[in-house]
């Protein structure tokens, strides 16, 4: 058993108004880092959906470029 000294409950009023908040500005980098991962003007590489997130790219190489984005997002 541990404490948790910091953060936001979930549930809580103010975690969703965060979580939205933290999600758009992840889907808009992922958007700006994107290669390519469109259909039509329709941005498809990071579509979230509540609390997931899923991340298409057409190749290896465009996904490990994205998933580097959210990390060093999430280092941020």
């Amino acid at each position: 058993m541990f404490s948790i000294c910091n953060g936001v409950k979930q549930g809580d009023i103010l975690s969703l108004i965060l979580f939205c908040i933290y999600i758009y500005v992840l889907l808009e980098r992922s958007k700006q880092a994107s290669v390519d991962c469109f259909i039509g003007n329709t941005f498809v590489g990071c579509v979230g959906y509540a609390d997931d997130v899923c991340l298409v790219e057409p190749s290896c190489h465009a996904t490990q470029f994205l998933l580097s984005t959210c990390e060093q997002f999430g280092l941020e």
